[in-house]
């Protein structure tokens, strides 16, 4: 969390949590960078990526299980 404004770290925080935003917006590609410009932090912009990315592996790991069960063939039973 960040300090509050008072704090004699702030300064320091707010110059590194503008650094590591801008970090994160040059690693992002284009199309993604609206859904985190507006982002007051960098940990909230992490926050939206970890969200949006983590959703997505967890929706590949669910059509990979999906397609190995109708994969799935029973043995010569007659």
């Amino acid at each position: 969390p960040a300090p509050s404004k008072t704090d004699p770290r702030w300064a320091t925080w707010a110059l590194e949590d503008s650094q590591v935003k801008v970090w994160i917006i040059s690693s992002v590609s284009a199309d993604i960078q609206p859904l985190i410009l507006r982002k007051s932090t960098a940990y909230d912009m992490w926050t939206v990526l970890a969200r949006m990315y983590g959703r997505k592996k967890r929706v590949l790991r669910t059509y990979q299980i999906k397609r190995s069960i109708y994969s799935l063939k029973q043995g010569d039973l007659s």
